[in-house]
């Protein structure tokens, strides 16, 4: 088995952990042949809390080699400190790749830096990490981390998969403009669930109740939407007197789960928004790029 990267450019990767940490700190880490997948989901609560299944193609990657039986590498760490060594590596002045590399072990007590996210000394599976910053015109330090990781079986890796939209009332694109009313949301600290009414026209508003007070706001402009028969058929007529378009549908969500959204927006200029059965989802291309998404599904109860 070999996992052997190197990269320059980590801010993709570095956003992407950041909105996983929003949620939870352990994380599952795909290693296939031609891209990564980072899953972040509660496996004892899985209609009831959020699933965040972001994928990171190969190509962001300098060096991307994957060497393994059915060329699937599995581990669970807590992402935190992966976070932390991306952040610092974007503000050094680097004078080599970010190298990144699994590796075994029988003793931490080395001259690297070990970042750990457990007390269980009898693990000996590491992701390392290493880069070299100048300090100096003719000196250099190299940073090494070990971040502890526990390595899946294939077996287990196969039952996680990506979820599957299903009955899909409606697809919105959201887009950056709608960050203000995020804000005035976050505002409203006694409330613990939303309702989220759309319709067709593109009217949105929130209802919610705090500290006893009914709340209702509404956005000021319309935003654009269809139903997945619209797509096979491209229309997208907005016809104020058809009763399906002025029709709400009413989704009832955790508000702290809505208000991450947010950050989804400040990463990407379009957002999709699905409307379904059980709740609703988010698609978010990070940067607007092809390479690296962001797929976050929210339980929720459409009343």
């Amino acid at each position: 088995m070999k996992l052997s990267l190197r990269i320059d450019q980590v801010t993709n990767l570095r956003q992407i952990l950041g909105f996983l940490l929003l949620i939870r700190k352990n994380c599952i880490l795909k290693f296939q042949i031609d891209q990564i997948n980072i899953i972040s989901i509660d496996q004892d609560n899985l209609t009831s809390t959020p699933i965040i299944w972001c994928t990171i193609n190969k190509k962001i990657f300098k060096k991307y080699e994957v060497i393994a039986k059915d060329n699937l590498i599995g581990i669970e760490l807590n992402i935190e400190p992966l976070f932390q060594i991306l952040k610092n590596f974007e503000k050094s002045m680097s004078t080599t790749d970010l190298s990144i590399k699994l590796t075994r072990s029988d003793n931490t007590n080395n001259n690297s830096t070990t970042t750990t996210n457990t007390t269980n000394n009898k693990r000996n599976v590491y992701l390392a990490l290493q880069f070299n910053n100048s300090i100096t015109m003719n000196n250099e330090i190299t940073h090494s981390f070990s971040i502890p990781v526990d390595l899946l079986r294939i077996s287990s890796l196969d039952k996680i998969r990506i979820p599957i939209l299903k009955n899909i009332h409606l697809i919105i694109d959201m887009n950056r403009t709608l960050i203000p009313l995020f804000k005035r949301i976050e505002r409203y600290k006694a409330t613990e669930f939303i309702n989220i009414v759309i319709n067709k026209l593109g009217e949105l508003k929130i209802k919610m109740h705090d500290d006893g007070k009914n709340i209702s706001l509404k956005w000021k402009n319309l935003l654009d939407t269809c139903k997945p028969e619209d797509v096979d058929t491209q229309i997208n007529n907005r016809d104020e007197t058809d009763l399906d378009m002025i029709n709400d549908i009413n989704i009832k969500i955790r508000i702290k789960w809505w208000n991450f959204v947010s950050r989804l927006l400040e990463i990407c200029d379009i957002l999709p928004f699905y409307i379904i059965d059980n709740g609703c989802a988010f698609h978010c291309n990070v940067e607007d790029e092809q390479n690296c998404s962001i797929d976050y599904y929210i339980p929720g109860k459409i009343i």
